[in-house]
């Protein structure tokens, strides 16, 4: 549940503890409450049975656990009745102030970390390594943070020359699609991932051809290439229809095609560079300038419309493939301001959001043209961006959106929070992702957790609330750089594409069980 959802709050941490603990579980609890989660602590002790009836409520109802140790708790009955209950729940955080061996500790909870509190001061002593634990596992739990580890590899090895995007469908979890610079895009199951399915090697160290279908892969779409060895005709992005019925691919020739998923069918082809007054394949003829690399982007709008985007222009076509303008909108200031980025933005009734290579984020109207808002704050390169839900009061219709530059100078993640009026002003907490340049961001749909691609070979991971990163396990490691992230529609899965060609997955564990 994101936060500020619930109407009528349960305690979120329920503190257990025994009477010569008190004072600290006192401070604890006080250090522990936020605005949008409660702590509960028994200050009565009584142990009528409607109080432990109540008890038990919170107990079952409480999200974390979090229980004191100290030599008396261990001999109290309902501390370690508490304490096992929450652990064979999967929610207890054990704590001590005092020094206890194992001998002090039932048997039950030998395999337990228990965490070092002494010498804890206040909720802003970050210098405290035990603080610091507690905290993270008391968010991870109470904000239901998602704790990702590395599910597989997709396709039996590599399956782009280098993977250019990747997007999950809206409703189906696991299926997603990628796009490659080498002309091809591909459907793929996350849950069919394979950790075996990295890609192995001949004895001269040639890669062996893997059947992607056995490793995922549900389809395959391709654009056409120029008759020359030298260029290729990439796909730079892909994304779905609201329904995922359909697909767009954005393709280097200047030609955006939209295909029916279940199918495999061509559908429409959207000539976009035509439309511009450019010739399609530009590139392989040696063509200069801003249309040369065809369309950059491509999306639906909720009533079908398509919108693409390339060079400076945004051009806007019916369900059945006709311009609804009859000239394509022209970004200012001109031919310098190419768009790269389009992303349909439910909270303005069908506008778009495009971002461009001189830093630029604009929010348009594609239907009237009207260009009503501009983020103008990034060093001048292609910019990318990522739309989040609500979470700090629960409305639907409000939540974030997280720019970075692709600049190796700028790689600052800012987060503006959007509604139906306005974007406001960058947050003061920002990112600064230490791997440039950032290639690409995705925001989680459930928790406050941004995933970002750059120059490292694992995604990187961050609370974007508390500003800490998540860490991921020593494994899923790229050859290269990641050039793409996703989320699923849940958040159940993480992917992950690189410039070697490969597709990771990643499974929240929280999600399995």
């Amino acid at each position: 549940m994101a936060r500020g959802e619930k109407q009528d709050q349960e305690e979120d941490i329920f503190i257990s503890y025994q009477r010569d603990t008190a004072d600290k579980a006192r401070k604890l609890a006080a250090a522990l409450e936020r605005p949008n989660r409660k702590v509960w602590l028994d200050q009565k002790m009584l142990s009528d049975t409607r109080w432990r009836a109540d008890i038990e409520k919170k107990l079952r109802r409480a999200r974390c656990v979090v229980t004191i140790w100290s030599k008396k708790a261990a001999t109290s009955g309902w501390v370690n009745y508490e304490a096992f209950r929450a652990q064979q729940e999967g929610k207890l955080i054990a704590v001590t102030f005092d020094p206890i061996v194992a001998d002090d500790l039932p048997a039950w909870l030998s395999d337990q970390q228990i965490t070092n509190l002494r010498g804890w001061k206040s909720k802003d002593d970050l210098n405290h390594n035990g603080w610091l634990n507690v905290s993270r596992a008391i968010n991870a739990k109470c904000d239901r943070l998602p704790e990702y580890c590395f599910k597989g590899w997709l396709g039996g090895g590599a399956t782009h020359e280098r993977v250019t995007s990747l997007f999950f469908h809206p409703t189906e979890d696991a299926r997603l699609i990628s796009t490659g610079s080498e002309g091809g895009a591909a459907l793929w199951l996350a849950s069919r991932a394979s950790a075996e399915a990295r890609g192995v090697c001949d004895a001269d160290g040639k890669p062996l051809a893997a059947d992607p279908a056995q490793y995922g892969q549900d389809g395959r779409f391709s654009a056409p290439q120029p008759n020359s060895e030298y260029h290729k005709a990439s796909i730079w992005r892909a994304q779905f229809s609201r329904d995922g019925e359909k697909i767009v691919l954005a393709c280097r020739d200047g030609v955006a095609r939209v295909f029916d998923r279940s199918l495999g069918r061509l559908f429409l082809e959207l000539t976009h560079n035509e439309q511009c007054g450019m010739q399609s394949m530009a590139f392989a003829a040696g063509a200069k300038g801003q249309h040369k690399d065809g369309v950059w982007d491509a999306c639906f709008l909720p009533d079908g419309h398509i919108v693409t985007v390339g060079g400076s222009r945004i051009c806007v076509w019916t369900p059945d493939g006709r311009p609804v303008h009859a000239k394509p909108m022209q970004l200012s200031p001109g031919a310098q301001a190419m768009a790269v980025r389009v992303l349909n933005c439910d909270v303005l009734d069908g506008g778009v959001i495009v971002g461009d290579k001189l830093g630029k984020v604009r929010i348009i109207d594609p239907m009237t043209a009207e260009d009503f808002f501009l983020i103008d704050d990034r060093v001048d390169t292609s910019v990318h961006f990522a739309l989040g839900p609500a979470l700090v009061d629960g409305k639907t219709r409000q939540g974030v959106l997280a720019i970075v530059s692709e600049s190796p100078l700028d790689s600052e993640i800012k987060f503006h929070e959007w509604s139906a009026q306005a974007f406001s002003k960058p947050r003061g907490n920002t990112i600064l992702d230490d791997a440039p340049p950032v290639r690409s961001i995705a925001l989680h749909p459930r928790a406050p957790v941004i995933a970002i691609g750059s120059s490292a070979v694992q995604p990187r991971l961050w609370d974007h609330i508390a500003h800490e990163p998540l860490p991921l396990g020593r494994a899923g490691w790229h050859d290269r750089g990641i050039s793409a992230v996703a989320f699923s529609a849940t958040g159940k899965f993480l992917a992950a594409g690189s410039d070697d060609g490969r597709i990771s997955i990643w499974e929240d564990k929280q999600a399995v069980l």
